[in-house]
């Protein structure tokens, strides 16, 4: 899993599963989409993070979240969605600023 277990080796963007798990129902709704959009949703979530927490411009995003117009096209829709203030809500302990 794209996940991390290990809280102690956990980046400020990055998500523990348990955080996943508080925070999945808000960003993968059951019955949407295929196999390989739910692989990827915790992936293009710490994407979205890296770019709050490090204030570097989208088109610096590291490769390994895959191209940065993609992640910004979904930031947008789940901005648009609300789905950013209801996962605020969830109690996954992390936040815009990584504090």
């Amino acid at each position: 899993m794209l996940v991390n277990t290990d809280v102690l080796s956990v980046k400020p963007y990055e998500l523990t599963d348990e955080q996943w798990k508080l925070v999945r129902p808000v960003f993968d709704p059951q019955g949407r989409r295929g196999a390989k959009a739910r692989r990827l949703r915790p992936r293009m979530v710490e994407a979205i993070l890296w770019w709050a927490r490090t204030g570097r411009q989208r088109r610096e995003l590291p490769g390994r979240f895959g191209p940065w117009l993609a992640v910004w096209a979904q930031w947008r829709r789940w901005r648009d969605k609300g789905v950013w203030a209801e996962a605020a809500w969830t109690g996954a302990g992390w936040s815009w600023t990584g504090t």
